[in-house]
């Protein structure tokens, strides 16, 4: 086995049919991939800037006339970049118990976080009620 590599074995199951996968990483390697990675990308977000004041059509024309080797960082969908199904995911729940209510919205996905940040717009708040039960007179 080569000096550079990082082993480690991990069994899934404890049982008679248990299995044993043995995982090696070279961090070497690793980090050269993530430097191609990182130039590509950079490469892709060069070449679609602006894209999102294109018609479909020419969205279309911009994907289909990149190398393959940044298309295959691509994804265009049917409907282009939905952020109102993406938002419209995020919620505010009302629970009330003997201790009182509270109004508390979902966490935030990474998808939603990235969204509000190409925004520049602050996460709402976690929480946007706390109300203590009124005590028994």
């Amino acid at each position: 086995m080569a000096g550079n590599l990082e082993v480690k074995e991990v069994v899934v199951d404890d049982g008679v049919m248990r299995d044993r996968f043995v995982i090696c990483r070279n961090p070497d390697q690793a980090e050269r991939d993530r430097a191609v990675r990182d130039n590509l990308l950079a490469q892709l977000n060069d070449a679609i800037a602006g894209s999102d004041k294109l018609s479909k059509t020419a969205r279309a024309e911009l994907a289909g006339g990149l190398p393959a080797g940044l298309r295959r960082f691509l994804r265009t969908t049917g409907a282009g970049r939905n952020l109102r199904h993406e938002l419209d995911r995020m919620h505010l729940g009302t629970f009330t118990g003997p201790a009182g209510t509270v109004r508390r919205r979902t966490a935030t996905t990474p998808a939603q976080a990235s969204i509000l940040r190409a925004l520049d717009l602050a996460e709402p708040h976690e929480f946007s009620e706390l109300r203590p039960a009124c005590p028994a007179a």
